[in-house]
């Protein structure tokens, strides 16, 4: 019963990580997001964007700690560690985008947003699949 609700996160998450790159990638392209007010989102073209990816990220915050409550649950230190470390993966891509958004959208933090959202999504997986090798 515990491996199918951690399944269900895992695959929950994946959505909203899939879909907060697909909605970083729009707003690192087209988006310029104003230094002096970078949260004052109605005030610039696209703000509602960079507020919708903030409140993605949000979920994934908390998805991301279920799973790592989920994963207790499991008895099995292997998942538990890499829903640990998918977590810091996914805090990495959140600390870089805030500093990406208010230091001027250097490219470096554009790259370690990437790199973080794929180490994420990779080691969710990996998760996903030792559950699955775990309870057959």
């Amino acid at each position: 019963m515990h491996d199918r609700t951690f399944k269900q996160l895992i695959a929950v998450i994946g959505i909203l990580l899939f879909a907060q790159y697909w909605m970083g990638m729009g707003i690192n392209l087209y988006v310029a997001v104003p230094l002096d007010t970078p949260l004052a989102f109605l005030s610039y073209t696209d703000g509602l964007a960079v507020l919708a990816h903030i409140a993605n990220g949000v979920l994934i915050v908390i998805i991301g700690v279920a799973i790592i409550a989920a994963s207790t649950k499991l008895d099995n230190t292997l998942v538990q560690r890499l829903s640990i470390l998918a977590f810091i993966f996914a805090a990495a891509a959140i600390s870089t985008g805030l500093v990406f958004a208010l230091q001027g959208q250097v490219a470096a933090f554009s790259m370690g947003m990437g790199v973080s959202f794929i180490s994420a999504y990779t080691v969710y997986l990996a998760a996903y699949i030792a559950t699955t090798r775990i309870s057959t």
